[in-house]
């Protein structure tokens, strides 16, 4: 590695070579493992720093509301939550652990499912009435919520329901989920809203949901470096999390 060229200039561009991809790797995990181990030492008195990130609509809607049980049985765990949308790349940044959607299939990483998630229409009470939603055909009275993300998640609801792509008479389009459903909150329309996430709005009479229909669309998983369990703070947290989830499942 000495000596070699680690990267080129070209056309006011700079491009890493073959011997300095490989050193910015390395050099990648070792800042890693250095603002980790800080990050502990930092830490007042005797608590444990322990720093997750998480999916926003997952962060927003479920982990914040019921974290508090946590914190309140584990006083030494000072948790840093922070709201991530992208893939993390556990050799090159200071997460202990992650919450994220996907298929579970992570080369290297230890991943436990906490739920699964699935799509169904939400809207506020009043509008279910005032539209009389029954079936999904229905739905084309109906302002229908997009997300810019995702835009075959009203298609491909749609054709589960078993009536093919319906064009409603209006639509608006939102940047996520999170924002989809707080625009049905508002009565801007109807969303595709995420199960099990919003059943505390529905059960606080917030949103309804008009049709029984829902498609099965992903889980979320809690993620980790194999490693990493010998780490107190993250056992702990992992056993609350996959206690929790269980016991939201048990009541569905």
């Amino acid at each position: 590695m000495i000596g070699d060229e680690l990267f080129v200039r070209a056309n006011r561009a700079v491009t890493p070579t073959s011997p300095g991809k490989t050193l910015a790797i390395a050099t990648g995990r070792a800042f890693s493992d250095l603002a980790r181990g800080l990050a502990l030492k930092d830490a007042p008195g005797t608590r444990t720093r322990l720093r997750i990130a998480v999916v926003p609509t997952f962060q927003a809607a479920w982990l914040i509301p019921r974290v508090e049980k946590f914190m309140s049985a584990h006083s030494n765990i000072e948790l840093v939550i922070e709201s991530v949308s992208r893939g993390i790349d556990f050799d090159n940044e200071p997460f202990d652990a992650a919450i994220c959607g996907g298929a579970g299939e992570w080369p290297g990483i230890t991943a436990v499912p906490l739920m699964k998630i699935f799509t169904t229409p939400i809207c506020t009470p009043a509008m279910s009435r005032q539209l009389k939603l029954r079936q999904p055909a229905d739905l084309r009275r109906a302002t229908l919520i997009h997300v810019t993300a995702y835009p075959l998640a009203w298609p491909v609801w749609f054709d589960h329901a078993g009536t093919g792509d319906i064009n409603s008479q209006r639509s608006i389009w939102v940047d996520s989920f999170g924002a989809a459903q707080e625009a049905a909150e508002c009565g801007v329309g109807v969303a595709l809203g995420l199960d099990p996430l919003f059943v505390g709005k529905e059960a606080s009479g917030q949103v309804v949901r008009p049709l029984s229909i829902k498609k099965a669309t992903g889980d979320y998983w809690f993620v980790h470096r194999p490693k990493d369990e010998r780490n107190p703070a993250l056992r702990a947290f992992k056993q609350w999390i996959i206690a929790t989830a269980a016991e939201g499942r048990a009541k569905i």
